[in-house]
C-alpha cells in the first residue's frame, strides 16, 4: 500500500523570537547565532502507524575565546504515538557542530474505534546557557482506525453502488463518512452497512477515500470526528 503521510513543519530561527534571544543574552552566549529547525510526521504503513520527529541545525558566530571555546550543544526529541515512545537525547558536541537527532516510533496494534494522540516536542540545550531552542507542536492530529455505520437510501443499487446515509447512534458525525457502498451486480441493497476493515485516519483525513463495507445491524457506534 502506498505510504500516506501528514507532515508538520516547525521552523525556528532564534533571531526572530525575542524570548529565546533574551536567553542567549546571558554571559558569553551573546555571540552565538543559533539556527535550528524541527519537523514531525505521522504515516499509515498498511498495518499500523509510524511517526518521526527530528531536530537539526547548528549555531554560528565568533567565539571570543578562540580555539579554547568550551560551550557544547545537544538535542532532545520527544515522540509519543498512542502508548509508544518517549524522549531521545543526542550526543553532546561542540557548539558550532551540526546536530541532527531523529526519534522514530511505530505503533503496530491500534484498536478499532480508539482515538489516539500524537505528541511531539524538540529542544536544543547548551552547556553554557541551558535551553537554547524549543519546538512545541501544539496542534498535532489524533489518529486511529474508524468504524462507520450507514443505512441504504435505496432498495436497489444504482450503477452498482448502494447510496448511503449516516446511521451513527445519536447522529454523530463520523470521522470517515461513507456515501456509497459497492454491491456490483447484486439485486438489492442491505438495510445497514458497517465499514470493514476499519478505516485508518489521521486528523480529519480518512486515508481510504472509498472504504469497503459489509452488512451490519444499525444504527451503531461510530468513531466521531474530533473538531
Amino acid at each position: 500500500m502506498k505510504s500516506i503521510a501528514t507532515r508538520l513543519l516547525c521552523l525556528h530561527l532564534l533571531a526572530f523570537f525575542p524570548a529565546a534571544v533574551r536567553v542567549l543574552a546571558q554571559g558569553r552566549s551573546s555571540w552565538m547565532i543559533p539556527g535550528y529547525s524541527s519537523y514531525a510526521t505521522i504515516t499509515w504503513n498498511g498495518t499500523g502507524f509510524d511517526s518521526s520527529v527530528l531536530v537539526d541545525g547548528t549555531t554560528t558566530g565568533t567565539c571570543p575565546l578562540g580555539c579554547s571555546c568550551g560551550p557544547r550543544h545537544y538535542a532532545m526529541v520527544y515522540n509519543i504515538i498512542g502508548p509508544v515512545g518517549g524522549w531521545v537525547t543526542g550526543p553532546e558536541v561542540a557548539w558550532n557542530s551540526y546536530i541532527s537527532v531523529e526519534n522514530d516510533q511505530t505503533f503496530d496494534d491500534p484498536q478499532p474505534g480508539q482515538d489516539y494522540s500524537f505528541e511531539a516536542e524538540g529542544e536544543v540545550e547548551c552547556t553554557a546557557v541551558g535551553l537554547l531552542a524549543s519546538f512545541p507542536f501544539p496542534a498535532l492530529p489524533n489518529f486511529g482506525l474508524a468504524g462507520t455505520f450507514t443505512a441504504s437510501t435505496t432498495d436497489e443499487p444504482v450503477g452498482g453502488f448502494c447510496p448511503q446515509r449516516n446511521a451513527c447512534i445519536g447522529g454523530v458525525q463520523p470521522v470517515c463518512p461513507v456515501s456509497k457502498v459497492w454491491e456490483g451486480n447484486a439485486l438489492n441493497c442491505y438495510l445497514y452497512y458497517v465499514t470493514f476493515p476499519p478505516v485508518p485516519y489521521i486528523g480529519s483525513t480518512c486515508l481510504i477515500p472509498l472504504p469497503a463495507a459489509i452488512p451490519g445491524e444499525g444504527p451503531g457506534e461510530c468513531t466521531p470526528l474530533v473538531q
